[in-house]
């Protein structure tokens, strides 16, 4: 419980800061959106790679997990150059 009480100064740090300097409604429209698109376009993608990796054999799924780490890994360095 005590670890929590340690985070409390920063939630009130980053809710100053969001009340502040952020134009709160948009700010709530962005997130919003990332919430819609993280609970109804990421989610079921994962679930039904991890369904149709499932269905892969054992040496072939360790391929495919190591492939897409690696991609997950390099992928923010591929967007931004």
């Amino acid at each position: 419980m005590k670890r929590y009480l340690l985070g409390l100064p920063l939630i009130a740090l980053g809710a100053y800061g969001l009340l502040t300097s952020v134009n709160v409604i948009g700010w709530a429209v962005w997130f919003g959106g990332v919430v819609v698109a993280h609970d109804f376009i990421l989610v079921p993608l994962v679930l039904a790679a991890g369904v149709a990796a499932s269905r892969v054999a054992l040496p072939y799924r360790l391929v495919l997990a190591a492939t897409a780490l690696a991609g997950a890994v390099a992928l923010p360095f591929v967007i931004l150059t």
